[in-house]
């Protein structure tokens, strides 16, 4: 049994892009080999812990209850080095049949995630404890070097936690924009100056990610009109994010007396926070400006271009950027682009931008056949440049039809959050299995 293990456990080489893929695939033979009849595998993301693989759970929508945070029982597993054992007469596990499960952190500098296996007999436990302990170790190791194999300490290192490749290929388009980081450490703020849809959340995440930020990260897209409102929030907003990111989003929207008091508020308090971001786009101007606000929104500024101004060159090696990272995220790391298909994409991203190029990827690599996607897997139909509203085309404002495009939307990310369990998705997206089933053929969106 051990040599079956070992042998599963080292065929996902460190150097493979899609190891989590062939981890993925080959989970229930792992479950079978280690003499579990039930298990879950589940990772750390930007977002939060989601669960990547499970299998032998008799009921799709089961989950552990007592490993909710707060419970005293996850805190328990981040603080061990060995493997955690709940019994089936003090825990509600997954199958009724189990007597015990195994619970295992996945650890690199932080908590990853974690690894449960259930078991249907003491005998073995001793053993069964020890290979969990593997697994989870073995999990550790490939999360390590998939996000710093070459980490140094070089803040632009592409290998560090907090960056994809695309991400890094956005921030240096713009210039130097480690030194303007540096001094934005120093002024406690920066503007993202950008066009809308270029991948402003994306960025920020990403920094805030790298530089391991313990505090929480605020996207604030409208702000109360009544100023006693206004003044109120603020003060919580800059209460609740005082370790972490306060992110404003379109302060040209503001009027006057709004710019007048959050500016006067953040010189107040400019000792009570630890970073304040503006996201400002270049092509939006703004008929009322507060002088002081916008010197201070100004002073330091990290510029981001649109990608409609790359070189065809720069810009076929950005879309397989994304294709690439897209097709990891789904476990489709195998997915091509056929030379039609990035013809038509680069003509697309010449008018449109970088959240839109992803969004349409995202749609064709979920629904896609195969790991070649050709010029018609591509749907382009119904994407407008107005970025800031959803139309079907750029003629048609029915409510039915806009409706209907947020509904695919929203299932294609369930589909992605939730690794294409249907009961889970529709759980999540509050409607009956069938609902999901019908909808998603009615999208065009069944394999």
């Amino acid at each position: 049994m051990l040599e079956n293990i070992y042998k599963l456990l080292a065929s996902m080489k460190k150097s493979e892009e899609d190891w989590e893929e062939a981890f993925n695939s080959n989970f229930e033979l792992l479950l079978r080999i280690v003499g579990a009849n039930s298990g879950v595998v589940v990772l750390r993301e930007r977002d939060g812990f989601v669960e990547k693989v499970r299998a032998g759970y008799e009921d799709d929508e089961f989950y552990y209850d007592f490993l909710v945070r707060g419970k005293g029982n996850f805190e328990k597993i981040e603080a061990s080095t060995k493997p955690v054992l709940f019994r089936s007469e003090s825990f509600n596990l997954g199958n009724q049949q189990s007597e015990f499960a195994l619970a295992s952190r996945v650890f690199s500098s932080r908590m990853e995630g974690f690894v449960i296996f259930e078991f249907q007999s003491n005998a073995r436990l001793e053993l069964s404890s020890w290979i969990i302990g593997l697994i989870a170790y073995r999990i550790s190791e490939l999360i390590t070097n998939v996000s710093s194999e070459t980490q140094s300490d070089s803040f632009s290192n592409k290998s560090n936690i907090g960056y994809d490749e695309s991400t890094l290929w956005l921030l240096n388009l713009s210039e130097n924009w480690e030194g303007v980081f540096l001094k934005a450490l120093d002024r406690k703020r920066f503007t993202i100056l950008s066009e809308e849809g270029s991948g402003q959340k994306k960025i920020i995440k990403s920094i805030f990610a790298d530089r391991k930020i313990s505090g929480e990260l605020f996207f604030l897209n409208s702000i109360p009109s009544n100023l006693a409102k206004l003044e109120k929030s603020l003060s919580n907003w800059l209460e609740i994010s005082k370790d972490g990111w306060l992110v404003f989003e379109r302060p040209q929207e503001w009027s006057l007396s709004q710019q007048k008091l959050i500016y006067e508020i953040l010189q107040k308090q400019q000792n009570y926070y630890s970073m304040i971001i503006f996201f400002v786009n270049r092509n939006w101007n703004t008929e009322e400006r507060y002088y002081s606000l916008w010197k201070f929104i100004e002073e330091v500024v990290l510029e981001i271009p649109s990608i409609r101004t790359l070189e065809k060159q720069q810009l076929t090696e950005f879309v397989k950027l994304v294709c690439k990272e897209i097709g990891k995220e789904n476990f489709r790391s195998r997915i091509q682009l056929s030379d039609s298909a990035m013809e038509k994409l680069l003509d697309f991203s010449k008018e449109y931008n970088y959240e839109l190029l992803r969004q349409i990827l995202e749609e064709t690599i979920i629904g896609l056949q195969g790991t070649s996607i050709q010029m018609e897997d591509l749907t382009l139909d119904g994407y407008t440049k107005d970025f800031s509203e959803i139309h079907t085309s750029e003629d048609d404002v029915d409510l039915n039809k806009i409706k209907e495009r947020i509904e695919r939307q929203k299932i294609l990310e369930a589909s992605r959050l939730y690794s294409g369990n249907q009961v889970r998705m529709a759980k999540a997206l509050h409607i009956s299995r069938g609902s999901l089933q019908y909808k998603m053929k009615k999208f065009g969106l069944t394999k």
